[in-house]
């Protein structure tokens, strides 16, 4: 939860060290079901700033740590985390498949995956226009705002080209953009 509230308050630098140390601990556990989870969530963010060879390493270790039979909670999370690769690679069309295959056809604010769904609100609204509804009725929390309307911007720029919500954004959702948005998307937008 350190690692999620550092990096979404804008303070990245104190979220990359806190996951290094948080890896670190996880490894001395010898619990590999958390260690694949840490993993997939290092993957997924070295994804977002584009870091591809970084985060396939992680998503790596993350499947060596699964097993033969991952859990429900690691099979999604290592989907989200091919998912966030497949984005930093340019491959959205491939990010969404595997977002689709995530959801297993489920809505994105049920079940025991609804907090995974809302810390990738941005890509799953961007990429699978059937969420997007979900999300803008759910109660996201305050952390998760920035979030929300910097990929209701996002859609907007790109299904009518218009830069008005762009905009509007708030200095908070600019500063937020790096935890919630691949770096190929901030350009996108702020350009």
């Amino acid at each position: 939860l350190l690692v999620n509230a550092q990096t979404h308050s804008g303070d990245v630098g104190a979220a990359g060290d806190t996951l290094a140390h948080m890896l670190a601990e996880l490894a001395r556990s010898g619990n590999d079901h958390n260690r694949a989870l840490g993993e997939t969530m290092a993957a997924s963010r070295a994804a977002l700033v584009g870091a591809i060879d970084e985060a396939e390493r992680h998503l790596g270790r993350a499947r060596q740590f699964a097993g033969p039979s991952p859990r429900p909670s690691l099979i999604a999370s290592l989907r989200g985390s091919e998912a966030a690769i497949a984005v930093g690679r340019g491959d959205e069309a491939e990010a969404a498949r595997l977002f689709r295959l995530q959801l297993g056809g489920r809505p994105v604010d049920e079940g025991r995956q609804r907090y995974g769904n809302v810390r990738r609100l941005t890509l799953l609204y961007v990429l699978l226009p059937e969420t997007r509804e979900r999300f803008t009725a759910d109660a996201v929390g305050p952390c998760y705002q920035p979030g929300l309307a910097l990929a209701r911007a996002l859609v907007t720029l790109r299904e009518s080209s218009d830069v008005a919500e762009a905009a509007h954004l708030t200095p908070a959702a600019w500063g937020a953009a790096p935890a919630f948005l691949p770096t190929s998307w901030i350009v996108e937008l702020a350009t």
